[in-house]
């Protein structure tokens, strides 16, 4: 996904990766670590953030 690769390739912008609050995501409820998400108009990615690995979590349709 463009979204992963923006990310690892721009590991100092701290706006790419705004954590999100794990207790009012139901799916990512139990996962150890901050968890990040962005996506684009047709998905929400959330992901573990390291400086050489990046680890999806959870994916869901943007659109509801």
């Amino acid at each position: 996904m463009a979204l992963l690769e923006f990310v690892r390739d721009h590991p100092d912008d701290t706006e790419v990766r705004a954590v999100v609050d794990k207790a009012l995501i139901r799916p990512l409820e139990g996962i150890e670590g901050d968890v990040y998400r962005g996506g684009d108009d047709a998905w929400l990615v959330y992901y573990n953030w390291l400086p050489d690995l990046i680890f999806v979590v959870h994916v869901e349709s943007a659109k509801k």
